[in-house]
């Protein structure tokens, strides 16, 4: 008979410890102070700011809570660890971790909601909304002068220089008989070069093309006979002059 009235006293005094099963509750909040870290709380556990944990005074311990921050939509889930006296209108003490990651401070509004023990933990941490920013108006299109006319350049007269005309004297296979030739041009007044091409070695005096007939005419009268091939320049490999 004894042990009949002593269940039926803690199922009297059972909703005092589970009012919140399957149901839900809203009113202020509160954040447990850092100085408390590492005391023992009221269900032996030690406290650690870092965990999600919350105190009741009526909850029983290891009931596991939805905590919602209406303010910016936020929810996580704490497990009841600690009593303690709360203020009146103060639903639950959370942790630090818990109230930073609501976002909620001493005497900010909070819901709660019990969870099943078949229900997962919920947990819903949405950015916050950016700040509507006005949109800046596109500013106005720069006026840039036109640029000054520019003059056109002064015209720059680069004078040509005269054409050349070169009389090939002769072609010789060894270039001791080109030199010798040139040095009986050189004796004779006259300005030869010699140029090799392959094995050939061609002698050529060079003038301006104005002046090419009064060289023809000239080599004639030092006694040069015969046809002075004309170009307009010596072709080959420039070979210099002997100097015996």
């Amino acid at each position: 008979m004894v042990r009949c009235l002593c269940l039926v006293s803690l199922l009297l005094a059972a909703p005092a410890l589970t009012s919140l099963h399957a149901q839900s509750d809203s009113g202020l909040v509160g954040v447990f102070s850092d100085a408390l870290g590492g005391r023992v709380t009221a269900s032996g556990e030690v406290y650690d700011p870092s965990s999600f944990t919350g105190g009741s005074p009526n909850l029983r311990f290891g009931m596991r809570l939805a905590v919602t921050n209406p303010a910016n939509g936020r929810v996580v889930t704490v497990r009841v660890n600690d009593r303690g006296p709360l203020p009146e209108g103060r639903v639950i003490n959370l942790s630090k971790a818990a109230a930073e990651a609501l976002g909620v401070k001493t005497g900010d509004s909070v819901q709660i909601r019990a969870l099943r023990f078949d229900q997962p933990d919920v947990t819903s941490l949405p950015a916050p909304k950016p700040a509507v920013v006005a949109p800046t108006p596109p500013a106005p299109p720069a006026v840039v002068a036109a640029p000054a006319p520019v003059p056109p350049p002064e015209p720059v007269f680069v004078p040509t220089p005269p054409d050349s005309a070169s009389l090939q004297m002769g072609a010789f296979r060894t270039e001791r008989n080109a030199q010798r030739f040139a040095a009986s041009l050189r004796r004779e007044g006259l300005e030869p070069e010699i140029r090799r091409q392959g094995w050939l070695f061609r002698v050529y005096l060079t003038v301006l093309e104005s002046q090419a007939p009064n060289l023809v005419l000239r080599l004639s009268q030092l006694g040069h006979k015969g046809f002075f091939q004309l170009g307009k320049e010596p072709v080959g490999t420039p070979v210099p002059l002997s100097t015996e």
